[in-house]
């Protein structure tokens, strides 16, 4: 299991592992990106992938005065696209990253008003030495 130190470690392993089905926002720059703030204005095509800055964890007593901190990183993938980047992204987010028991991945098909879209809570229990 890895161990995300910072939420830029976690960044930079999702850029890479779905480098080539990222889209681009209109700077060039890959649709990848760390909220808040929010991403750059765009217009609509290729596949996003936002992280939430901040996990969701509960801290718990380990053995030896040390602490674990449960944390759940919340990472979106928002296909802009009529095509099937996002379930050939997904697939790859799933084989690569630990999930919560109980926590599946969560899709939400496309609307008049949203584009499809799969949030997951990517698992990444840490150590803390006091």
């Amino acid at each position: 299991m890895t161990e995300f130190v910072t939420v830029k470690e976690l960044r930079d392993s999702l850029a890479e592992l779905l480098d080539s089905d990222l889209g681009t926002y209109s700077n060039g720059i890959k649709r990848i990106w760390v909220a808040p703030p929010s991403a750059p204005p765009s217009n609509g095509e290729g596949l996003e992938c936002i992280i939430q800055r901040q996990p969701a964890g509960a801290i718990r007593n380990s053995s030896g005065r040390q602490k674990k901190d449960f944390r759940e990183w919340l990472v979106t993938l928002v296909n802009y696209a009529d095509d099937a980047s996002l379930s050939v992204a997904a697939e790859k987010v799933k084989a690569n990253y630990t999930f919560p028991r109980g926590s599946p991945p969560f899709y939400q098909p496309p609307t008049a008003e949203t584009f499809e879209q799969i949030s997951f809570q990517i698992y990444d229990p840490i150590l803390i030495n006091y």
